[in-house]
């Protein structure tokens, strides 16, 4: 059979001899559109490239850093509240009551004020800044103040609908991804691009294997823990406000330690090890942002998952790497990379070596935690309209006290020694009235700081007498004496009332903090013996079983208020 012959011989022509120039092409016409493009409502400007829209990306990195900064202060506020209020920077946030009322709306307002006067000064929040993202109206000019104050009115309305996902719905389907606040402000925002920007050639071959971005995960990971090791050896029960503080901003630190690492140097310390470095998927060099959002997804992507899904990707993404827009590519090693992970290093050693220092940290025997943040959600500051309503019962004026010269003298803040003795003052508001008689009885429990049983009694106080008007508060107290070799930290106190009439009770709880006395640091190999006890100043008996017709025994540890 023959083979099929083909022409070796081509001749070349010259096609702008045959088809006309695409200039020369009238094209069918288009409907009209109303919308205006893009050209139009952003305006470019001469020192740079331009503008573009800002993507649903980075408005929500731009968001997150704004709750970072936020979040520090509203501790920091916290702080200075209780300094103010309590006389006591450290302590539970108030959840419930006037106190809370009031701090809240303070920072509301703060929260409110940062952002108004940062848009209006700069156009843009400290994380739109960062992000390279700014505010400007719908014609692409600087906004109003009205606009700004707008927009700003309508933020937490938008954060409840983003909550509830709605929120990014209305970001995704509005023309110019405005939410709420920006449709009633009539506002954009933009983001400012950059006039000269390197980008990466990216090649297939140039992709990261799975197998080498695991083995750069161990690596980074195993950095990361040391670090967050010696991070938690700065802790200490001593103290408390320090140690605190240290656990609010764990959140922060290990949210900035990838983020400004991956940002600054393009890779960690494994990538830099393996030759690999993180670029936007255009090639351009990763941005805080991207490295903000592949930060996030951490807590998604590290499991068997977070690997397998490099591998079925098709450039060898994980899920925050498809949501940062970002790859993992191989390329030469640059110098910012060697900076970025020799400052990592130094840091971890340097903070692992503080922290072996700290003669009270986690890796002590005695090591307690009496740190940690917590919300108090006790009744009594917001319950004052309810003075003199039977039924509701009420714990008011509560304080810690002391016996100093010219009596007793409240404690604020509520520290103590070893060896004091702790005066719990407070009143009863509420209770319930039958045939003249008012009927009061307290269960009192203190914890230690390792949230053990330090004391617990029963009936500790039996008040029965006669009484007729039920607008009066009773004054009542206990007193409680620490033992000499009591441990540092925070006791956790819970009083139970029980009013008998009404056979209601409420339970109220608070904090004292106990601190070494003088100079004298605490045996940190000392545990709680059988001596080792929280005692009350009087001997208490368990008052027998009666009926309800019978009288009880008389009030007990009751200290009369001067």
């Amino acid at each position: 059979m023959d083979e099929p012959k083909f022409r070796e011989d081509t001749d070349l022509i010259d096609v702008s001899d045959i088809v006309t120039h695409y200039d020369e092409i009238e094209e069918p016409p288009m409907e009209e559109s109303t919308a205006k493009p893009i050209s139009e409502v952003i305006p470019e400007e001469k020192s740079t490239s331009g503008f573009l829209l800002s993507s649903l990306k980075d408005r929500i990195s731009a968001a997150i850093i704004d709750v970072m900064l936020l979040y520090m202060v509203y501790w920091i506020m916290l702080i200075i509240y209780r300094s103010v209020a309590f006389g006591s920077p450290a302590g539970p946030v108030p959840a419930s009551g006037t106190h809370a009322i009031v701090f809240h709306s303070l920072f509301l307002f703060i929260a409110f004020t940062y952002f108004f006067i940062f848009e209006a000064i700069f156009y843009a929040s400290i994380g739109k800044l960062i992000c390279k993202l700014s505010i400007r109206d719908i014609n692409g000019k600087p906004p109003g103040m009205m606009s700004i104050f707008l927009r700003n009115l309508l933020r937490l309305v938008d954060i409840f609908l983003c909550i509830i996902l709605v929120g990014f719905v209305i970001l995704e389907k509005t023309m110019w991804r405005q939410r709420l606040g920006d449709l009633f402000g009539h506002t954009i925002v933009i983001k400012k691009l950059k006039s000269k920007q390197r980008k990466y050639a990216l090649t297939i071959d140039m992709i990261a294997s799975a197998s080498g971005r695991l083995l750069a995960f161990l690596i980074d990971t195993t950095i990361f823990c040391m670090f967050i090791f010696g991070y938690l050896l700065l802790l200490t029960p001593q103290e408390v406000l320090g140690s605190m503080i240290l656990i609010i901003l764990l959140p922060i630190v290990i949210i900035l330690y990838y983020s400004i690492l991956e940002a600054f140097s393009g890779a960690s310390p494994g990538k830099l090890l393996l030759g690999y470095s993180i670029c936007h998927e255009d090639g351009s060099s990763v941005d805080f942002s991207s490295s903000l959002i592949r930060t996030l997804t951490r807590i998604i992507d590290t499991n068997p998952f977070g690997f397998l899904s490099i591998l079925i990707s098709n450039r060898n993404q994980r899920m925050g790497d498809t949501a940062a827009g970002t790859i993992v590519c191989k390329v030469k090693r640059e110098l910012r990379g060697l900076i970025g992970a020799i400052i990592v290093i130094f840091m971890t050693l340097g903070i692992i070596f503080i922290g072996l220092g700290n003669r009270n940290n986690f890796l002590k025997s005695s090591f307690q935690i009496n740190f940690l943040p917590i919300f108090d959600f006790h009744i009594s500051e917001q319950t004052n309209h309810m003075k003199g309503k039977p039924g509701n019962l009420v714990v008011s004026e509560f304080y810690f006290a002391s016996d100093e010269q010219g009596g007793l003298k409240q404690k604020k803040p509520a520290i103590f020694q070893a060896g004091d003795k702790i005066y719990l003052m407070f009143k009863i508001n509420g209770y319930s009235i039958k045939a003249d008689k008012v009927w009061i009885q307290e269960d009192l429990l203190v914890r230690y700081p390792d949230e053990s049983v330090g004391l617990t009694l029963e009936n500790v106080i039996d008040y029965y007498e006669h009484l007729t008007n039920d607008a009066i508060p009773i004054d009542l107290s206990n007193n409680i004496v620490l033992p000499k070799n009591a441990l540092p930290g925070r006791y956790t106190v819970t009083l139970t009332i029980k009013d008998k009439n009404s056979n209601k009770q409420l339970k109220e709880q608070r904090f004292f903090y106990v601190t070494p006395s003088g100079n004298a640091q605490p045996d940190q190999n000392q545990e709680k013996t059988p001596d080792n006890k929280i005692l009350l100043d009087e001997t208490i008996k368990t008052p027998q079983d009666k009926s309800s017709n019978d009288k009880p025994a008389g009030p007990r540890t009751i200290i009369p208020v001067n």
